[in-house]
């Protein structure tokens, strides 16, 4: 019995290794982000802070999830800090409140808009994480940013994220793997 278990729990480990990206949002750009040691105290590993000023910003891989937290490694390009004496929290691994996680939209349908050279486009946003699922189309959201609030990694590798974006007063909530997880939203 106790084999059993422990193969199971090893397949699982191995199932949930695979890690998805992400970013912080800037709604909390330049104040302190606490990151936790588990999912449910709030016994601090560090703070972090993303600085517009010196363009400090944090990559973030998911690595997993509770109810309130996502578990991540946080990592920093150092390339882009224009600030290189100011102290900065690097190579970061604990949990953060699931607040602080989001992704920018990207478009399922490109097309031009009426008298202008401008693309415009829809996002799909499924009921559940499959494309033969019901859908709410969202117009015009490109690299707008939307919380983070559930991920699901299909078996066959494919990355759904469960966002909540609010637009002109309403809130939506659905599935997407249009998702664009780059600070500078350089996303193809």
């Amino acid at each position: 019995m106790k084999r059993c278990l422990y193969l199971l729990l090893c397949c699982g480990l191995y199932a949930q290794s695979y890690a998805i990206q992400a970013i912080l949002s800037l709604n909390w750009a330049n104040l302190p982000i606490p990151v936790y040691y588990d999912s449910i105290s709030d016994n601090e590993v560090a703070h972090i802070t993303q600085d517009t000023l010196c363009d400090i910003y944090y990559f973030t891989d998911i690595i997993g999830k509770s109810e309130r937290r996502y578990y991540v490694q946080l990592e920093y390009d150092e390339d882009t800090n224009f600030c290189p004496n100011k102290e900065i929290v690097t190579d970061v691994k604990g949990w953060i409140d699931k607040k602080y996680i989001c992704t920018y939209l990207l478009v399922d349908t490109y097309e031009p808009e009426n008298g202008t050279n401008r693309m415009v486009g829809e996002t799909f946003l499924y009921e559940i994480p499959c494309e033969d699922s019901k859908c709410i189309v969202l117009y015009d959201v490109l690299y707008m940013e939307a919380l983070l609030i559930d991920y699901f990694i299909t078996e066959k590798g494919e990355e759904w994220g469960k966002i909540l974006v609010t637009i002109d007063g309403t809130t939506y909530v659905g599935w997407t793997q249009k998702m664009c997880n780059n600070i500078s939203t350089s996303c193809n």
